[in-house]
C-alpha cells in the first residue's frame, strides 16, 4: 500500500515563538562573516607590506645552517 498524496502547497511557518529574536539571529552571522572578513584582509594586507612572508613556511623551516 502505497502513499498517492500529492502536495500542493507549502507554508513555511519558522519558530513563532521566537519572533522577538529575529535581529539577533540575523546580526550574530553577519558579526561572524564581517570578523572573518576583517581577518582575512589583514592576512592579507600583512603578506603584501611584508615581503618575507611571501615564502612559504615549510621552505623556510627545511633549512638549517650546516
Amino acid at each position: 500500500m502505497l502513499n498517492h498524496t500529492t502536495v500542493t502547497e507549502f507554508l513555511p511557518l519558522g519558530f513563532p515563538s521566537l519572533h522577538h529574536l529575529e535581529h539577533l539571529m540575523a546580526i550574530t552571522p553577519l558579526a561572524l562573516y564581517l570578523l572573518i572578513l576583517g581577518g582575512h584582509l589583514l592576512i592579507v594586507s600583512l603578506v603584501l607590506a611584508e615581503r618575507d612572508l611571501y615564502r612559504s613556511m615549510y621552505v623556510s623551516s627545511s633549512w638549517s645552517p650546516r
